[in-house]
């Protein structure tokens, strides 16, 4: 059974990232939508290098359990086929779902990629570019 995109997003590229800003709760309709259309970006961002996801989470960070398959599934894709080498979250401690999203994020992410968390998108930037500076060279 199909249903409807719970939550919503926007994707803009800001260097070597590609940024997220999503809303949730997140369906699989959700994570499908989203690897649509992120999917064309990350093979642009891959033809000049590596790059990092940032995610930058409103409203919920709650998943359906095909959700958090279908965003396993999306960044391994990415990490194989299109140069991510990272994915930061930035969750704000007042977003929905906050005190899950360690175990949630290092589920989807195990063996993928680093990932790590921030309450600021500052800190996010900061960390991105780190890993972005691991594979100069």
């Amino acid at each position: 059974m199909e249903f409807s995109q719970h939550g919503d997003f926007e994707l803009s590229i800001d260097g070597r990232l590609l940024v997220v800003d999503v809303a949730g709760p997140w369906n699989l309709e959700l994570i499908r939508n989203y690897a649509a259309q992120a999917t064309p970006l990350a093979r642009q961002l891959a033809e000049t290098g590596p790059w990092v996801l940032i995610s930058v989470a409103r409203r919920s960070v709650l998943f359906t359990p095909d959700a958090i398959e279908a965003l396993r599934e999306t960044a391994q894709r990415h990490t194989a086929d299109s140069g991510r080498i990272a994915t930061a979250y930035v969750v704000d401690p007042a977003v929905e779902g906050y005190h899950l999203v360690n175990a949630i994020f290092e589920e989807i992410y195990r063996d993928v990629c680093p990932v790590a968390i921030f309450e600021t998108r500052a800190e996010a930037k900061r960390w991105a570019a780190e890993q972005l500076s691991k594979h100069k060279g």
